[in-house]
């Protein structure tokens, strides 16, 4: 179903939970992520205990904003025993998202061959302290993304695709939207699914 966005629901009267110690790290790849190369990603964030690992296509991503709101109502929804999915990374992505479907949410704001810039987003178990992941384990993320150069976050510019990413119907909107436009209809999306569980 499509999401009909309009001046008035964009307003950006809601309540945020944001999460203060989110740590993201941006990489432009060199080579295309292969399906080996998303496996040796996954298993080298299994090996993790803490932090918390998530991997996100950076030109998905509408902004900071968006995972800081996401992972904090992961980490909530597990705190209160109320997740969504069985496994807190699923989770993380659920809300990033902004959706309850699985295979909605990796669509939308996944990894995959296309991905040209990769942000690997860590954050401590509880959100309260420094999730910056170790040299040790950032020196083994290197040898699996070699040749690849290390990427500042920048705010996709296509209004059209993330509009289709996330589904929101633009037909209705008179006025020229700007990225922030959708920045605050997704993080209405991502409250709302608290309404929704």
């Amino acid at each position: 179903m499509v999401s009909k966005i309009s001046n008035s629901n964009i307003s950006g009267n809601f309540k945020l939970l944001t999460i203060p110690s989110l740590h993201v790290q941006g990489y432009e790849l060199s080579e295309e992520l292969t399906r080996e190369r998303i496996d040796s990603l996954a298993e080298w964030s299994s090996n993790i205990d803490n932090p918390i690992v998530q991997f996100f296509d950076g030109e998905k991503i509408v902004s900071e904003k968006q995972l800081e709101v996401g992972f904090a109502r992961a980490l909530r929804s597990k705190k209160q025993n109320k997740m969504i999915a069985k496994n807190i990374n699923v989770e993380l992505a659920l809300w990033v998202a902004g959706t309850r479907l699985i295979k909605t949410a990796f669509e939308r704001v996944g990894i995959s061959s296309k991905t040209n810039y990769l942000l690997v987003v860590s954050v401590d178990q509880d959100g309260s302290s420094n999730a910056k992941i170790s040299d040790n384990y950032l020196n083994e993320l290197h040898k699996i993304l070699q040749k690849s150069q290390t990427w500042s976050y920048k705010q996709p510019n296509d209004v059209n695709l993330i509009a289709e990413l996330y589904e929101i119907n633009l037909n209705p909107i008179e006025k020229e939207l700007e990225m922030a436009d959708l920045e605050n209809y997704i993080l209405q999306k991502i409250s709302l699914l608290t309404v929704l569980m």
